[in-house]
């Protein structure tokens, strides 16, 4: 008798205690904020799938333990010597399989219910995940990304972050905030990417006494009226970050319904409602100017990665190389250890993610310039050195997060004393940093080089004269409109393999 036709004639013998599970937890027992553990794939010629599990179904229990995340089914494979039984949840069916010792041959993650809304609320469709967006940490990018398609406009996070120049972007807080990283804080590359799809837009923030909460919110469901969905930042408790405004519910509107990228939120493939008490900022997309060309975009992030390695403050914020040189000067000088608990954890916290997103967004600048490269042949192999500079760069710092390498890069919430971040640690990472801003130093040279012929500066006292294109940051002559020059748009039966993360 084949191994299906065991695990059959099994399950009719266990007919009576899964009918009794079945009984006792039914799906849509599970509270709304429960996690469960999900197949999203099965391997050809594993357990699972000769056992016939399949994509979608919600693994309960193995031999006996319950499991919700990844953790707790590696923890129960890990800990079982024999054949185990596993429950598993299809729909509104249960069923129990049984599984020798060894790897399922499945891919799982860790999901939410979804979130159910009132009969009448107001809801845009269609701003899904990709599965990508754990990579994607530029909440506002991202963001506008998604609006940005909704709307039709084929715009994605990695060509968004080279226009807007957010993937040349580096900047630090003179008393290490996190909102360094931010697109809308510091050198605002959230203007330059909104500029750079050609979007007409309204900025509106609430007042500190909240007196135009009620003002805001109708602009807000007007919008959703119009089919335009809302960028808004701090939509949820816990998350200042950008998201988006799919839509609405009750009377005037009064909860949010929204799409953000966050981890929590991700583990539901439809929307959430916002949980935040109300957004502190928001865009309101209402029209496009006539747009520039995608080139001539293109252009003008040359001049943006330039400007954004050369400006060495913006406000309280150190910018592109010198804020390197203070990062590196602060690791090696600041007394940490004279901080209080609150100080200590936030400045642990913006040294994370001023890291890991100098990490990922030399990474998104590298694939940028090598999308963008062949359009301009005269400097195509500057453009492809840059994008190596940028990739060495990225893939080095990233080797803090690589498990064989003893991490340095201390993580928010895992350390909580100075003991923890070490002297030692500190110093492996100022060694990555000065590699780092070789590798900036190298690009801008070469970014010197190429806007010398892409944006070339006026020479002293030659003015900017009617039909000649203004380089953002220059400025037209007083009293004479610059007409730029109409373009026409560029159209534009073997061993069975284990994929990594099967369990």
């Amino acid at each position: 008798m084949n191994l299906a036709k065991k695990v059959l004639v099994f399950i009719l013998l266990v007919g009576i205690s899964g009918t009794a599970i079945a009984q006792r937890r039914k799906p849509n027992d599970i509270s709304p904020h429960e996690p469960f553990l999900v197949v999203t794939g099965v391997v050809s010629g594993t357990q699972a799938s000769e056992l016939g599990l399949m994509e979608g179904d919600v693994i309960q229990s193995y031999d006996g333990r319950n499991v919700r995340s990844r953790d707790d089914l590696k923890l129960a494979l890990e800990s079982v010597e024999d054949s185990a039984e596993v429950i598993v949840a299809r729909g509104d069916e249960i069923f129990s399989l049984m599984f020798a010792p060894g790897s399922m041959g499945v891919l799982v993650e860790q999901r939410l219910p979804e979130v159910s809304f009132d009969p009448d609320a107001v809801i845009l469709e269609g701003i899904n995940y990709s599965g990508e967006e754990k990579q994607m940490h530029n909440s506002f990018i991202l963001s506008l990304s998604r609006v940005a398609n909704f709307l039709g406009d084929d715009f994605d996070y990695s060509m968004l972050m080279g226009l807007s120049g957010s993937a040349f972007r580096f900047q630090m807080h003179y008393s290490w905030d996190k909102s360094a990283v931010l697109a809308s804080s510091g050198y605002r590359c959230d203007l330059a990417a909104l500029d750079a799809i050609g979007y007409e837009y309204r900025f509106l923030k609430l007042a500190d006494d909240w007196s135009n909460e009620d003002s805001i919110r109708q602009e807000i469901t007007q919008n959703i009226n119009s089919r335009s969905p809302v960028l808004a930042f701090e939509l949820m408790v816990d998350y200042p970050e950008w998201g988006i405004i799919t839509g609405y519910q009750g009377t005037a509107g009064r909860n949010f319904i929204v799409r953000v990228f966050d981890t929590t939120s991700m583990k539901r493939s439809g929307y959430t409602k916002a949980t935040g008490a109300f957004p502190s900022e928001v865009y309101l997309i209402e029209g496009r100017e006539i747009p520039p060309t995608k080139k001539e975009t293109i252009v003008r992030s040359f001049a943006l990665a330039q400007e954004l390695l050369e400006t060495e403050r913006v406000e309280d914020y150190y910018g592109g190389v010198e804020a390197l040189k203070y990062w590196i000067q602060a690791l090696e000088t600041w007394r940490f250890g004279e901080l209080n608990e609150e100080d200590l954890l936030r400045t642990i916290e913006a040294n994370y993610w001023m890291y890991i997103r100098l990490a990922e967004d030399r990474g998104y600048a590298a694939k940028y310039l090598e999308r963008i490269a062949p359009q301009f042949p005269d400097v195509q192999e500057k453009l492809k050195a840059i994008a190596k500079a940028y990739k060495t760069e990225s893939d080095d710092l990233m080797l803090a997060f690589e498990i064989k390498t003893n991490e340095y890069i201390p993580r928010p919430g895992e350390v909580t004393t100075i003991a923890d971040w070490t002297p030692e640690m500190r110093k492996r990472e100022i060694t990555k940093l000065r590699l780092a801003r070789v590798h900036e130093e190298e690009a801008l040279g070469f970014w010197t080089e190429i806007n010398a012929i892409y944006n070339p500066k006026p020479e002293e006292g030659e003015e900017v004269v009617e039909g000649e294109e203004v380089v953002e940051g220059e400025e037209e002559v007083e009293g004479e409109e610059v007409v730029p020059e109409e373009e026409t748009p560029e159209e534009e039966e073997e061993p069975v393999e284990i994929p990594e993360g099967t369990l």
